[in-house]
């Protein structure tokens, strides 16, 4: 029965310790006539490095908040993806979506950015939970 516990306890650290994700926070900021500035400004995960962050902010989409008439401040949109083996990103959700396209265009931009080191630079078979 100890075993079983022992064995059940390892497979629930390795899940929680293979799951790839954070929380990005977008502010959005409005210009004179009509001009909007879209930046990342945050990356929340500890286990991770930030280096790749201006590449998704560049691909976000600057004509959402003019297109959908969007109030400036902070919006949070909360992503979730899987990073296999070599790298590429797949199976990416948005968890929380404030609205206005953000959400799909965060998704979007991730699945644009390339390859992830995941593993701490170790190979690593994904897991997903």
């Amino acid at each position: 029965m100890k075993s079983f516990q022992l064995i059940l306890l390892c497979l629930v650290c390795v899940a929680k310790s293979y799951g790839q994700g954070g929380r990005i926070v977008v502010e959005i900021t409005k210009e004179k006539h009509k001009s909007y500035t879209i930046k990342v400004i945050q990356w929340v995960n500890p286990r991770a490095d930030s280096s790749w962050l201006p590449s998704i902010e560049k691909d976000l989409n600057r004509s959402i908040p003019a297109n959908k008439h969007i109030k400036k401040g902070k919006y949070v949109v909360s992503a979730r993806f899987i990073a296999d083996k070599d790298g590429n990103i797949c199976e990416v959700e948005c968890e929380n979506d404030p609205g206005f396209g953000i959400g799909a265009d965060v998704v979007r931009a991730l699945k644009k950015s390339g390859k992830w080191v995941s593993g701490k630079g170790y190979i690593v078979q994904p897991y997903k939970h």
